[in-house]
C-alpha cells in the first residue's frame, strides 16, 4: 500500500512540475539560442524580444487549449491545432507566415528540423493563408492627386528631425528606422550612401549618390546633423522615442490610408518606382504595357533593385509596382472559362491531368510562367464565386491553389 501511494505521489509531482515548470524550461532554451540567427549572426534586441514573445504566447495559448505539453516536447499536431485557432480568429496571411517562421526556428533548437510545414498543411482553407505581394494600386506619394512637398513642409513645421528624415527615405528608400539611424557624414563613402545602422536583418546595403538630388538631400542631411558622428534622430530622444515621433507626427497631419491613402514607407514604393523607370522598366502600375521587355532584362532590372532596397528577391520589387510586366495577368474569356467549369464535375479526385495554364498563384502567392504541367487532382474551392483547383505535384510534395481564370485547357494523362 505504501509503495502504491509513492507511486501516486512521484506521479503528482511529476505533474506539478511539468505545469509550473515549462516556462523555466522555455526560458532556457531561449538563453541558449535567442541570440543566434539561422545564418549564425547575432540577433538584434527587437529579434530576441519578438520571439521570446511570440513562443510564450504560444505555448500559453496552447495550454489555454487544453495541451499541457512541455516546451521540448512539442510535436506537428500541437502546431496544427494552434494554427486552426488562429484560422478562426482571422489572422493575416503575413502574420501567420511570420509566426511559423518563428516555430520553424525553435524546432531547430530542439532538435526537431523541418518538423513544420507550410502554412496551408495545417488550415482548412488554404487560400485564407495565400500572402500575395502583387500591389493592384499605387502606394507611393508620386501621386497627381497629392502635392507630396506640401505634405513635407507640413512634417517640417511639426518635426524638423521627422521632416529630414522623410526627405531620406524618399530620394534613398530607406526604411523608417534605418533614416532615423543613418549618420549622414559618415554613410557617404565614395559616391554611395552606406546603410547599415538599423537595417532589417542587420543586412547593409550601398545606394548609389547618382542624381542631383540625392547629393542635394544628402548634403542638406549632413548640414543638419552638424557633426560626423550624428545621427538624423533627435539627440534628445533614445531610439524607441524617435520612432514613436515619427508615427505621431505623421498620425497628426493625416498620413495614413484612410485620410491621404498614403503611409511613411510609401516613400520606398516611390523610390522603387522611379529606380525601376530609370533602369527602363515602366511599372504597370505606371502604364507599363505587358511583354515591353524581355524576360531576363525585366529579372536583371528588378533584382538591381531589389538589392538597393534591402533584399535579394525580385519578386519584392511587384509589392511596389505591380505585376511582372513579361508575365502579365492574362484571364480567360468567359467563354473558355465557362468551357473549363463544365469539365469540374467529371474530374476524379486522385487522378493525374495535364493543366495548361498562362499562370497561376502558388500558396505562397507568387507568380508563374505560363507553362504545362502534370499535376494530381486534389479538389476544387469556390471562394466569393470564384474556382480555384487544388493540385499536387510529385517533387517537391507541395499543394498548390489554381485559379480557373488562369487554366487554359486540361486533359486527363
Amino acid at each position: 500500500m505504501g509503495n502504491l501511494d509513492s507511486k501516486v505521489l512521484t506521479n503528482k509531482i511529476k505533474t506539478a512540475e511539468v505545469y509550473v515548470d515549462w516556462k523555466r524550461q522555455l526560458q532556457d532554451i531561449l538563453g541558449n539560442n535567442l541570440s543566434r540567427r539561422a545564418n549564425g549572426n547575432e540577433s538584434s534586441f527587437a529579434t530576441k524580444s519578438d520571439r521570446a514573445n511570440f513562443l510564450f504566447g504560444f505555448f500559453k495559448k496552447l495550454r489555454g487549449l487544453g495541451m499541457k505539453v512541455e516546451p521540448r516536447n512539442l510535436k506537428e499536431r500541437h502546431v496544427h491545432r494552434v494554427v486552426l485557432e488562429w484560422e478562426k480568429e482571422g489572422i493575416q496571411p503575413a502574420t501567420l507566415q511570420k509566426y511559423l517562421s518563428h516555430l520553424r526556428q525553435y524546432c531547430d533548437w530542439i532538435g526537431k528540423r523541418g518538423m513544420i510545414r507550410e502554412a496551408e498543411n495545417y488550415v482548412v482553407n488554404p487560400l485564407s493563408v495565400v500572402r500575395t505581394y502583387i500591389a493592384t494600386e499605387d502606394k507611393s506619394w508620386d501621386k497627381p492627386e497629392l502635392d507630396k512637398y506640401k505634405i513635407l513642409q507640413e512634417i517640417f513645421n511639426k518635426d524638423q528631425y521627422v521632416g529630414m528624415q522623410i526627405m531620406m527615405q524618399d530620394v534613398f528608400g530607406l526604411r523608417r528606422k534605418e533614416a532615423i539611424c543613418i549618420r549622414p557624414y559618415i554613410s557617404e563613402k565614395e559616391g554611395f550612401l552606406y546603410v547599415c545602422d538599423g537595417t532589417k536583418g542587420g543586412k547593409s546595403r550601398l545606394v548609389q549618390v547618382d542624381t542631383d538630388i540625392k547629393r542635394a538631400v544628402l548634403k542638406k542631411a549632413q548640414q543638419f546633423v552638424g557633426y560626423t558622428q550624428a545621427h538624423l534622430g533627435n539627440p534628445k530622444n533614445n531610439l524607441e522615442q524617435n520612432l514613436t515621433r515619427y508615427s505621431n507626427v505623421l498620425r497628426r497631419i493625416g498620413l495614413n490610408k484612410a485620410e491621404l491613402g498614403i503611409t511613411g514607407h510609401g516613400l520606398r514604393a516611390g523610390f522603387a518606382l522611379r529606380e525601376l523607370e530609370v533602369r527602363g522598366l515602366i511599372p504597370v502600375l505606371k502604364g507599363g504595357e505587358i511583354g515591353a521587355l524581355a524576360k531576363e532584362d525585366e529579372r536583371k532590372i528588378r533584382m538591381a533593385v531589389s538589392e538597393l532596397l534591402g533584399h535579394h528577391r525580385t519578386r519584392i520589387t511587384t509589392a511596389y509596382s505591380g505585376a511582372e510586366t513579361y508575365y502579365g495577368l492574362l484571364k480567360l474569356s468567359k467563354y473558355e472559362a465557362g468551357k473549363l467549369e463544365q469539365m469540374l464535375s467529371l474530374m476524379e479526385v486522385g487522378a493525374t491531368y495535364r493543366f495548361q495554364t498562362f499562370e497561376y498563384k502558388t500558396v505562397e502567392g507568387e507568380l508563374m510562367a505560363a507553362q504545362k504541367m502534370d499535376r494530381i487532382f486534389l479538389g476544387t474551392l469556390q471562394v466569393e464565386g470564384r474556382y480555384f483547383f487544388e493540385v499536387k505535384r510529385a517533387e517537391p510534395l507541395l499543394e498548390h491553389v489554381i485559379g480557373l481564370e488562369y487554366v487554359k485547357s486540361i486533359s486527363l494523362i
